[in-house]
């Protein structure tokens, strides 16, 4: 899958990124499989920084792919959810209440 989306990155040098990458805490891969078959994945990593951004460390989405026979049925999405749930944290909660008081 990653040949199909990064087709200029030879498949030998696609597997030492993997065996790199893949121990690494600060980086996560997700598959979508339809029977036993690959259909999808993506790859997120926590940077030190990343253009555009203020906030560091920043959450990089690497790259997403779907095969392109099973696109337009929401598994991109499905892909990025848990990403925005690794890197976003709930850091606090406030709850308002209210009560109309009479006259």
């Amino acid at each position: 899958m990653r040949l199909k989306l990064w087709p200029s990155t030879s498949a030998h040098e696609h597997l030492s990124e993997i065996e790199e990458l893949y121990p690494s805490a600060s980086f996560q891969a997700w598959i979508v499989l339809k029977g036993n078959e690959f259909v999808g994945f993506a790859e997120a990593s926590i940077r030190p920084f990343a253009n555009g951004c203020e906030s560091r460390p920043v959450v990089f989405l690497e790259g997403v792919w779907v095969d392109e026979a099973i696109r337009k049925l929401g598994l991109g999405r499905m892909l990025l959810d848990p990403i925005e749930s690794w890197g976003f944290q709930e850091t606090e909660r406030v709850v308002y209440f209210r009560k109309k008081l009479l006259p």
